[in-house]
């Protein structure tokens, strides 16, 4: 799942909020300087809300803020006078419309004074922002970006994204489609597979976005199909699509087109995080009342540590540390490879098994049938390493195992619960379909199914229909 890229005057929220404040406090500072007066005067508090309205209207309606990440000190200053004169003109044309200009406590001289401290206010506000979120995105580097290029531009394709870095990219390493440059290393990135295991790279790294550039050559759609298809993001400066979710956006200075199996917007995402936080809150609070329950009898039954503590493969190949409450025995994993014979699930991708001699006696049997043991998780979903909903998140063995299409499950957040979960996961003994059950809550993603999911999920607890 892609979260797309904020377009628009919402992409630079924050710098309206900061213009706004600023006129605020040139208003009040000039209302001062000129009549004393502040929260006394109706008309100081009409305009007040005025300056708020005037903002947001100059703001959506021109391109004040296009680019201003970009832009140089004397664009910026022009910027910032030509923003200024439009909102003052605004809220000049609405105190007219409201006749506000008829009381006595009206003064021309305020608006030329307030004029002059917003444009005094908000050039250094707006420059020492600019640093701030400039700062941020280069050091963020939170989306890990493959590149693939032809060698003929593979130097400028590498520098003109390093030098357009403001989307957090973390580059992961470089591609040379026509030539085997594997090892070398192409504008300080190193070159890390060619043509021919391009797949099997990204299959198996932690890769968000694959950028391709092949001056005078299509991308390779087989290859751009396998990258999709895990549920990576796939940009081209080149225009010819044949998938569904794709869209053209500015990226790292080229206008390409970004394919995905699923976009989805930022505001979305906020929401789904903030659900996930409210609900790993709660979850977790759950989990501290039930831990002193279920260590005493944990320990009773099987000395060891009362958490099962495993690293697990998260969103796009980000490793974690996932909890649960143990109900097995501490050498459950040793155990496991005596007992890969009797997996029941018909591969070695992932392991199941009926009357599984590793589990604790009484508690773990209970802790597994109730799903008990996932309430840990809740810490993990408040960390943000797992969403409430999603898909189950593989062991680093299952991982190296995956063949391209299984990645897929890698595109979103893990979930402490998903769609395999609620499609009758104890009669389910292939793999493939495990695999087209994540793919379709990905392609299908919405607040409602995440609210079906849990529904279900419930009630499968009170059943008693877990592992």
């Amino acid at each position: 799942m892609y979260k797309k890229l904020k377009s628009g005057w919402a992409k630079h929220f924050d710098f309206m909020l900061w213009d706004m404040l600023c006129a605020e406090l040139a208003y009040l500072l000039a209302h001062i300087i000129r009549s004393g007066e502040t929260l006394n005067s109706p008309l100081y508090r009409y305009t007040a809300i005025l300056i708020i309205v005037s903002e947001i209207l100059v703001s959506v309606f021109t391109s004040s803020f296009r680019d201003i990440l970009k832009r140089g000190y004397l664009k910026e200053l022009w910027s910032v006078i030509s923003h200024v004169i439009k909102v003052w003109v605004v809220i000049f044309f609405l105190m007219f419309l409201l006749k506000l200009d008829s009381t006595d406590m009206f003064s021309r001289l305020i608006f030329v004074f307030s004029c002059i401290f917003h444009i005094s206010f908000s050039y250094p506000v707006r420059l020492w922002w600019k640093h701030v979120v400039v700062t941020h995105l280069q050091k963020g580097k939170s989306r890990a970006l493959l590149i693939v290029v032809n060698k003929p531009i593979a130097e400028l394709v590498v520098n003109t994204i390093k030098q357009n870095n403001l989307f957090s990219l973390d580059i992961v390493g470089v591609i040379v489609w026509d030539e085997d440059m594997e090892g070398s290393e192409i504008a300080g990135e190193k070159v890390v597979a060619n043509c021919y295991n391009a797949v099997d790279f990204i299959c198996h790294n932690r890769v968000d976005e694959v950028f391709i550039s092949l001056e005078g050559e299509m991308a390779p759609s087989q290859f751009v199909h396998s990258c999709v298809e895990m549920g990576l993001a796939v940009h081209r400066p080149i225009i010819k699509e044949t998938y569904t979710q794709r869209y053209i956006q500015k990226f790292a200075g080229y206008t390409v087109v970004t394919s995905a199996i699923h976009v989805i917007g930022g505001g979305q995402l906020f929401l789904k995080r903030i659900f996930d936080i409210i609900g790993g809150f709660v979850g977790s609070l759950i989990t501290l009342v039930l831990f002193p329950f279920f260590a005493f009898f944990i320990k009773r039954k099987s000395p060891g540590p009362v958490l099962f503590v495993q690293e697990r493969v998260g969103e796009n190949g980000r490793i974690f540390k996932m909890y649960k409450f143990r109900s097995m025995y501490p050498d459950a994993e040793d155990r496991k490879k005596a007992l890969e014979n009797k997996n029941e699930m018909g591969d070695d991708l992932t392991f199941k098994m009926d009357d599984d001699p590793r589990i604790i006696p009484g508690i773990g049997n209970f802790l597994r049938k109730y799903s008990f043991d996932e309430f840990p998780q809740f810490f993990n979903v408040l960390k943000g390493d797992m969403s409430l909903v999603g898909t189950r998140p593989p062991t680093i063995e299952e991982w190296k195992k995956y063949l391209p299409n299984h990645r897929v499950r890698l595109a979103v957040r893990p979930g402490i619960t998903g769609m395999w979960q609620v499609s009758g996961r104890n009669d389910i003994t292939d793999f493939e379909e495990i695999v087209r059950l994540d793919e379709q809550y990905i392609n299908e993603w919405s607040f409602g199914l995440d609210f079906k999911i849990i529904c279900k999920t419930i009630g499968s607890i009170f059943k008693g229909t877990g592992k």
